[in-house]
C-alpha cells in the first residue's frame, strides 16, 4: 500500500486532495509520463487505501489541472506538460516540493515585472482620487514602519495591499486575479531576516516612487519605477531557487 506524504506546504485536509498531489508530484517528477495510463480505479483504491469515491474526486482534480485526461470507457492518461494549468496552487506546490521550481519561479518573476509594469501604468490613466490617497496612505505607513516599529510582518502586509491597490486601480480585475496567484508564489518563502531597516527603508522609498508617478498619471515613469523596484524585491526569493526535493 502506498504511504500518503503528509509533511507538505500545500497542507491539503481531504483524502481526495492528499491523492491528488501524490500523484501530481509523480507526475511532475517524470514517473508518469504524457501518454502514460494510471492505474484503474480499483488498483488507485488498493493502493491509497481509500474509497472509490475518493479516487474519483482525486482524478477529477486532476484534470481540471490538465494534468490527465478522463476519457469515457477508456483509461485515464496523463497530460503533455503543455496542458497543465501551471498556475494552480496545488500544481506550484508540487513542483516545489519535489525541487523542480527553478524554471517556474523565474519565469514568475518575469510575468510580475512584465503584469505590474501594464497594471502600474493603466493606474496612472485610470486611478480615481480615493484610490490614489489610498496609495499615498501606504506608502506613509510603509515608511511609518520602515523609520519606528520595523515590524516584518507589518511592512509585508502594507507591501501586499500597495500592489494589490494598484492592480485594482489600473480597473482590471483579470489582472489583479492572476497578480494574487503570482504574489502568494513568489512571496510565501520570505522569513524573518529577509528584510533589514535598509532594506525596508529602501523598499518605502521605491513604493514613495511609484505613488508619485500615479499620482502625476505618469504611466511611462510609473512603469520605470516598478521596473526598478520589482528585481530588488524577488532577489529575496532567489532561495527558492536552490531548494531540494522534500521526500
Amino acid at each position: 500500500m502506498e504511504t500518503l506524504d503528509m509533511s507538505v506546504q500545500f497542507a491539503p485536509t481531504k483524502s481526495s486532495d492528499k491523492v491528488s498531489l501524490h500523484i501530481c508530484r509523480q507526475i511532475v517528477r517524470g514517473a508518469m509520463n504524457a501518454g502514460d495510463i494510471l492505474p484503474t480505479e480499483q488498483e488507485l483504491v488498493t493502493e491509497f487505501n481509500v474509497s472509490k469515491l475518493v479516487v474519483r474526486e482525486s482524478l477529477k482534480a486532476l484534470s481540471s489541472l490538465g494534468l490527465v485526461k478522463i476519457q469515457q470507457g477508456k483509461r485515464t492518461i496523463v497530460q503533455a506538460k503543455m496542458e497543465w494549468d501551471i498556475l494552480d496552487p496545488m500544481l506550484q506546490n508540487a513542483l516545489e516540493l519535489e525541487g523542480l521550481s527553478a524554471p517556474l519561479t523565474a519565469q514568475l518573476q518575469e510575468l510580475r515585472l512584465i503584469l505590474e509594469s501594464a497594471s502600474a501604468t493603466k493606474a496612472a490613466e485610470r486611478a480615481s482620487q480615493l484610490q490614489i490617497e489610498t496609495l499615498l496612505n501606504i506608502v506613509a505607513d510603509l515608511k511609518e514602519i520602515a523609520a519606528v516599529s520595523r515590524d516584518r510582518d507589518d511592512f509585508l502586509s502594507s507591501h501586499k495591499k500597495f500592489h494589490d491597490s494598484i492592480a485594482q486601480a489600473s480597473g482590471n480585475e483579470p489582472l489583479r486575479q492572476v497578480l494574487r496567484n503570482v504574489h502568494q508564489y513568489l512571496h510565501r518563502d520570505w522569513d524573518d531576516n529577509t528584510l533589514t531597516k535598509d532594506e525596508m527603508a529602501l523598499s518605502a522609498e521605491m513604493h514613495g516612487e511609484i505613488a508619485d508617478a500615479i499620482f502625476h498619471s505618469d504611466g511611462a515613469r510609473a512603469a520605470e519605477a516598478i521596473a526598478r523596484h520589482i528585481p530588488l524585491a524577488e532577489a529575496k526569493n532567489a532561495k527558492r531557487l536552490r531548494k531540494p526535493a522534500v521526500r
